[in-house]
């Protein structure tokens, strides 16, 4: 991805791009949430679920253009690495998170000397 000029890790910079746009008060929230439903807490597995389900249903979404395009994988190729990925998706043998990150507020600041009173 870097090789095309494009940062994987975007999103990892939320709260700093938030702070240089002027916002205050920014706050950034965190989570690791599993890849399926291997955890044994029930809140932890059930977000697994609703994991797995997300990333099946987009996984030829996500993948296609890069690995055929981008990469120049023929689209054969790329269908059977992607029926390996979604084996792997769903064994719950593998222990898998997902980081998120999400900056859920902040306040905008504005051009306090123009908004006196």
């Amino acid at each position: 991805m870097k090789t095309r000029n494009r940062d994987p890790g975007w999103a990892t910079r939320y709260k700093e791009w938030m702070v240089e746009a002027g916002f205050r008060n920014v706050v950034e929230l965190r989570f690791m949430w599993p890849q399926n439903s291997w955890p044994k807490d029930k809140k932890m597995k059930e977000l697994g679920r609703w994991n797995m389900i997300n990333a099946l249903d987009g996984l030829q979404g996500f993948t296609a253009r890069l690995f055929t395009k981008v990469q120049g994988m023929p689209v054969e190729e790329m269908e059977v690495l992607l029926m390996e990925v979604r084996q792997d998706i769903q064994n719950r043998k593998i222990h898998c998170y997902w980081p998120v990150q999400d900056v859920p507020r902040s306040t905008r600041w504005l051009f306090e000397a123009n908004t006196q009173v």
